[in-house]
């Protein structure tokens, strides 16, 4: 909880994480699980089995029968890099 009292749910655990667990068994549980896979990774470098389920979804909301790939991407700069990539791809140049 915020100082405000609003629930916050941070997707991503990058810079600006929300770490207010207080010793909540279940979240220490969850972390001792997942320390045993990785720590701390890029989720675009390596993809955890839990996100899974998210990209599915994702892909199912986008139009049928077209060729879906989701990358996730937590800094505006990634995102601008990757865009002009994919531009340069679809274009062929």
């Amino acid at each position: 909880m915020g100082l405000d009292g609003r629930e916050l749910i941070d997707f991503a655990r990058g810079i600006s994480i929300v770490d207010e667990v207080h010793l909540i068994k279940q979240v220490v549980e969850a972390i001792i699980e997942q320390a045993g896979e990785y720590l701390h990774t890029r989720f675009n470098v390596v993809t955890s089995e839990s996100c899974i389920p998210l990209y599915e979804e994702l892909a199912e909301m986008l139009k049928p029968g077209k060729k879906t790939n989701i990358m996730l991407i937590s800094a505006g700069a990634e995102i601008i890099e990757n865009a002009l990539k994919i531009g340069k791809q679809a274009i062929k140049r």
